[in-house]
């Protein structure tokens, strides 16, 4: 299923006092979650951005490994060459402010933009570049696979870099990609550093603090490139994790939220009519999987999966769930993005033949049960595998619904012992960039 997402903005800003700074346990000093108010009453006032997260935000904090929900802050603290706007199908520079390649497509020359300062202070170079994505391709991890094509790189001089491919590929995608092409200071990359809650990227935002399962709290960068003349720049941001989707809808209603998404469509609804808060609706790559564990039985038997897979109530999530604003998927790439193929042959929502198939599998009468895990706190996630198990009990399928922090139930579905694992695992994937590679190489 192909969803659009449909953040909810709040029109207000909270004014906060500077003199309440918190430490690393007390992340935003009391600032956090939209109080306001001035803990001096005479520091200058800053603008402070509270942005309700459904999970854990950072599930990874090596910019090479990330590959999860913590890209919402890793664009802010992290920047990549190029920005790639799908909506226009234009690309913006970034680290890199003109780029050409040559007429075989083999040889792409980037230049870089210059006196760009990593929020450690050194200011960037070519040798950044190079080093930040050979470290990326050697740790092999998140979405690494994205510079299959690349030969090597070379650098000619400090503001210089110079791509050679193995075969011609779209490196412009590449190096604006979500996940794998960020930029970071070499000289202090290592993995424990990063886990410790350290940032070393280039963005408007570097990290103040972070109290795990609670919230993050990002602070400007006054050295940012970018610079910090538009009024309508955050001078703080503070993530903060509210499983509860009526919680959140309650905290923007209340002015202590500036940012949400993932709440039910009628949740959204219901708060068009308030004059302080504005939704959102874009188009998305995004779509809800289901992905089986089929290294475990039952699901290892091709046959059972077919059948799960046509007991899905695909159009009644998108009437009744979705309320219209998703869209039966048509196989992996999704709807819009280049390789998408409407006319794909697609299992639909078919009980006869979900029991045939369970017949010829051996099991005419259902009689096994199976474990989904979803996201807690997602109402449409929740939803749709109620729905679902209500098609398989029809069945003689039993399915146990547990709903888990994204973080435990990704370990879970990570575990080296396949019967420790879900049967299905219900979660949302975006590309890591706007090309069907994301999808098929992943």
């Amino acid at each position: 299923m192909t969803a659009s997402p449909v953040p909810v903005i709040a029109s207000c800003r909270f004014p906060t006092g500077c003199g309440g700074g918190g430490g690393a346990g007390d992340a935003g000093g009391g600032n956090a979650g939209g109080s306001g108010g001035s803990s001096s009453g005479q520091a200058d006032e800053i603008d402070v951005a509270v942005s309700l997260q459904d999970s854990e935000v950072m599930v990874f904090w090596d910019p090479s490994d990330s590959f999860s929900n913590e890209i919402m802050a890793m664009q802010n603290m992290y920047e990549t060459l190029l920005h790639y706007d799908p909506l226009a199908d234009d690309f913006k520079p970034v680290l890199a402010t003109s780029w050409d390649r040559s007429e075989d497509g083999l040889t792409w020359t980037f230049h870089l933009r210059q006196g760009v300062k990593f929020h450690t202070g050194k200011e960037m170079t070519s040798a950044d570049v190079k080093g930040s994505i050979e470290r990326t391709i050697q740790r092999g991890q998140g979405a690494s696979f994205i510079w299959d094509p690349l030969d090597r790189i070379e650098t000619p001089d400090d503001y210089t870099v110079v791509f050679h491919l193995k075969y011609p590929a779209p490196l412009d995608l590449i190096v604006s990609a979500g996940y794998s092409a960020y930029i970071f200071d070499v000289d202090v990359a290592d993995e424990e550093w990063f886990n410790a809650g350290n940032d070393a990227g280039t963005g408007p935002y570097t990290v103040e603090s972070w109290t795990q399962g609670e919230q993050l709290v990002l602070t400007r960068f006054d050295d940012y490139w970018g610079g910090w003349n538009d009024p309508r720049q955050w001078d703080k941001v503070v993530f903060r994790i509210v499983p509860e989707a009526a919680t959140r809808r309650q905290l923007m209603e209340t002015g202590q939220g500036d940012f949400t998404y993932g709440l039910p469509p009628e949740m959204v609804e219901a708060l068009r009519s308030n004059a302080n808060l504005q939704v959102v609706e874009t188009p998305s790559f995004q779509n809800l999987l289901g992905m089986l564990n089929t290294e475990k039985a039952p699901l290892d038997d091709v046959r059972v999966r077919k059948a799960l897979a046509h007991a899905f109530p695909y159009q009644q999530v998108v009437d009744h769930v979705m309320q219209g604003t998703a869209r039966p998927a048509r196989g992996p790439i999704p709807y819009g993005m280049w390789g998408h193929g409407e006319d794909l042959p697609q299992p639909g929502y078919d009980l006869d033949e979900a029991r045939r198939l369970l017949a010829e599998a051996g099991y005419p009468d259902g009689g096994f049960s199976l474990v989904l895990t979803y996201t807690a706190g997602d109402e449409v996630e929740r939803r749709a595998a109620e729905l679902y198990q209500v098609e398989l009990a029809s069945l003689g399928i039993d399915l146990e619904i547990r709903a888990m922090p994204w973080e435990q139930q990704w370990d879970l579905a990570r575990s080296p012992h396949p019967q420790q694992r879900q049967d299905i695992l219900l979660f949302y994937w975006w590309p890591a960039l706007v090309h069907p590679q994301s999808w098929l190489d992943a």
